[in-house]
């Protein structure tokens, strides 16, 4: 099959009115997914989903033959985005279906219609799917980089960060600046609003880094994010006094293992790689760097990850002023509200809660209900620290 190029003719100006693009979002929808839907049931996330379908099955599409490695790309990155299951998953897997059918993705004055209403940023985000999806089997094909043109030029994407784009995923050098304004551009922050889980092409970028290994977006789940920025601080932590306590590594090994997924090997051999890994490079010590990982998790994920770092840190029966200040400069890079730290603090300091206002705050904030979409053992863990901080707290 051939790649149907875009006709800049069919190309349409973004001067519809919203209600226009909805009505003809919603008509396109329902054909595909052979629903009745409505106005209602057509959320920004839906939208932004169908129009990711779209694309990335564009690309697939592009050379003619669909690989299985293209095909599992996409289930993985529609499972990562919507780990949840429910009718939002179903109506992912109808778009699927009747895309193949229709053929949408080679007709732009249909698909155009989904993503009418998406920001530039949104757009962005769309074409870094795309490029993803077009080296999955170890390069980008001319039919391909044809397609992921003239989408680009369809979505008015600026060719300032397609660039960027192609050259990274093609294995080539990229400017720092240019790299890192792509990066600010398409940060997973900027789209909290989708209710969807992102992993940042730095995060990509980093752990590929770390670890000497190729990582795509669909290797980076949150379980390993999470890991990952506690192994690191912790790290921070048990440098910050200058004394290497064998009480604090071996908790910090203890406690990460416990927290992998069982069964799930791949994380296990990646977080053993990570705990030889980060002593190496100090990058404990540099917060714009591992900040970089932990952009993309919750609140909830942040304050259970700082509550053992808090825990680790006391393990020696004391946590040092030196703890102290490292773990207070993490939180605030982090976000966490002072208020929270202080409870973690006085927790496992050894010197009793008092605040008990925002210790019914914080337990409400890392309630296990809060981690049933990762694993199980996240559930636990929030379940553990939530009963030692009880005892803690007299």
């Amino acid at each position: 099959m051939n790649t149907v190029l875009l006709d800049s003719k069919i190309i349409r100006q973004q001067t519809v009115s919203s209600e226009l693009v909805n009505s003809e979002a919603v008509e396109l929808l329902s054909r595909l997914t052979r629903r009745k839907l409505h106005h209602k049931q057509i959320t920004h996330e839906l939208i932004f989903l169908a129009s990711l379908v779209t694309m990335t099955l564009g690309v697939m599409f592009a050379d003619g033959v669909v690989k299985e490695s293209e095909t599992e790309l996409l289930e993985k990155t529609i499972e990562q985005l919507v780990p949840s299951k429910g009718d939002v998953t179903v109506l992912i897997q109808q778009l699927i279906d009747g895309n193949r059918e229709n053929a949408v993705y080679q007709n732009p004055s249909e698909w155009l219609k989904l993503t009418a209403s998406l920001s530039q940023q949104e757009r962005t985000l769309l074409m870094s799917f795309a490029y993803e999806m077009s080296v999955v089997d170890g390069k980008i094909a001319i039919s391909e980089k044809e397609y992921l043109k003239a989408a680009a030029n369809a979505l008015k994407v600026p060719t300032q960060y397609t660039e960027v784009l192609e050259a990274w995923y093609g294995g080539k050098e990229v400017q720092e600046s240019a790299w890192n304004n792509l990066q600010d551009f398409i940060n997973p922050h900027n789209f909290s609003h989708l209710n969807l889980r992102f992993v940042s092409l730095d995060a990509v970028e980093l752990l590929s880094r770390l670890t000497e290994r190729q990582f795509v977006k669909t290797d980076i789940n949150d379980t390993l994010i999470f890991l990952s920025v506690l192994l690191i601080i912790t790290w921070g932590v048990i440098e910050a006094d200058g004394m290497q306590e064998e009480a604090e590594k071996k908790l910090l090994a203890k406690t990460i293992k416990r927290l992998i997924p069982r069964n799930n090997n791949q994380i296990r051999e990646i977080m053993e790689i990570l705990l030889y890994k980060v002593p190496q490079t100090g990058i404990y010590q540099h917060p714009q760097e591992w900040l970089k990982l932990a952009t993309s998790l919750t609140e909830p994920e942040k304050i259970l990850m700082m509550s053992f770092c808090y825990e680790m840190s006391a393990v020696d029966g004391d946590i040092s002023i030196e703890e102290k200040n490292y773990l207070q400069s993490a939180a605030t890079l982090l976000g966490i509200e002072l208020k929270y730290t202080a409870v973690l603090e006085s927790g496992f300091g050894g010197d009793g809660i008092d605040d008990t206002t925002t210790f019914d705050e914080l337990q409400s904030l890392i309630h296990p209900d809060k981690f049933q979409e990762m694993d199980e053992v996240f559930v636990e863990a929030a379940r553990y620290i939530i009963d030692s901080l009880e005892l803690l707290s007299f």
